[in-house]
């Protein structure tokens, strides 16, 4: 994606879906991918170049994303919550489905992280809605991840929650070509 994003034409749009936002969004791939990989500082230097390729509220929310994701890996789950405040809050403003789902995702996970009883109470909240609008708008590759969320918040009713995640998956991947399917299963990150 990176090198054909690199040299990418075409026109600007107001929200990133052009060829500069395509190169801040293989950038930010690539620092996910790191993060994962345990390579932070690559990751976030990855993140700085990505910051810096186009300053538009799409790629600020993706941007912000990875940096709260890059603190609760690096342990630093306060440093996490004010981007993906930033996020959400962008989100909402745009009044981008999708992007108001998975911020408020990030959001939760950074404040269940603090280990403040408040802010996992805010953490349970924030899943819950994110739940409600993922299933109104049918976005399936977010209901798993806040299920998931919602089993580490709520033990009581974690088995129920982490076995609709095991159908929504299943189902999912009964639509995924075979690489993708390939590609899940390998993955340490879907839990099937």
């Amino acid at each position: 994606a990176l090198a054909r994003a690199a040299v990418a034409t075409g026109d600007a749009d107001e929200d990133g879906i052009d060829p500069a936002g395509a190169l801040a969004d293989a950038l930010l791939g690539l620092a996910a991918d790191n993060l994962a990989l345990g390579r932070f500082g690559t990751a976030q230097r990855l993140l700085e170049r990505a910051r810096s390729a186009h300053p538009v509220w799409r790629i600020e929310v993706r941007t912000c994303w990875v940096t709260a994701e890059l603190s609760l890996a690096r342990g630093l789950a306060d440093d996490a919550v004010l981007p993906a405040k930033r996020a959400l809050g962008l989100s909402r403003q745009r009044g981008a489905a999708r992007h108001v789902v998975k911020s408020e995702l990030v959001l939760a996970a950074a404040l269940a992280a603090t280990g403040d009883q408040d802010a996992r109470v805010r953490a349970e909240a924030l899943v819950g809605s994110a739940l409600e609008a993922a299933h109104r708008w049918e976005l399936r590759s977010l209901t798993w991840p806040a299920r998931l969320l919602a089993a580490d918040l709520d033990p009581a009713n974690a088995e129920w929650n982490r076995s609709r995640v095991t159908r929504e998956l299943h189902a999912l991947l009964l639509a995924a070509d075979p690489a993708g399917k390939r590609l899940a299963f390998r993955s340490a990150w879907v839990p099937i």
